[in-house]
């Protein structure tokens, strides 16, 4: 679900692996929740902590016949500040410097994304930081 529509029936089109055009229905912008990780030095002391944090994501295009959320890496670095990490740390980097940490699956990689703001307040109430005791990397 967009958290503000640009445009509703922009007259784009996607294609897709079978070389079949998809229509784009609407495009706007989104912010979804998930968990990253967040690197602090203190008096020398590394301490990495699970955080619930936002990531904002711009001119997303609506394509209800393709079934999965795609996001393209090119786009979130050069309009959304997201980094993506394809080495050994397999993650994406936000513009407030957390990471999120890709999950992979077989020849794919995803992200926890949380169900939305509503249900990421409800499962963190109160919760700023999670302390996970892992190392970062």
């Amino acid at each position: 679900m967009l958290d503000t529509v640009t445009s509703y029936n922009p007259g784009l089109n996607v294609r897709v692996a079978n070389h079949q055009l998809v229509t784009v229905v609407a495009t706007g912008t989104v912010t979804v929740f998930v968990i990253g990780r967040r690197v602090t030095i203190t008096a020398g002391v590394r301490r990495v902590s699970k955080v619930r944090v936002p990531m904002s994501l711009s001119n997303i295009y609506v394509v209800p016949q393709i079934a999965a959320r795609l996001f393209s890496c090119r786009w979130g670095f050069d309009r959304d500040n997201i980094g993506t990490k394809l080495d050994a740390d397999l993650c994406l980097t936000l513009p407030t410097g957390e990471i999120v940490p890709f999950i992979e699956r077989g020849m794919h990689y995803a992200i926890n994304v949380l169900p939305d703001a509503g249900a990421a307040d409800a499962l963190y109430a109160g919760v700023d930081t999670l302390d996970d005791g892992e190392a970062d990397r």
